[in-house]
């Protein structure tokens, strides 16, 4: 998918709405949360 026209033109036109990309594609750029709250 990565490599489809469409996707290309969605990471182009999300891109600002995502922070510490640091060059990478927002799909690429996920940041690990720590878990805060453990329900049962």
């Amino acid at each position: 998918m990565g490599k489809t026209e469409i996707n290309e033109k969605w990471q182009k036109d999300m891109a600002p709405f995502f922070e510490n990309l640091d060059g990478v594609n927002a799909d690429q750029g996920f940041i690990k949360l720590e878990q805060v709250f453990f329900l049962q």
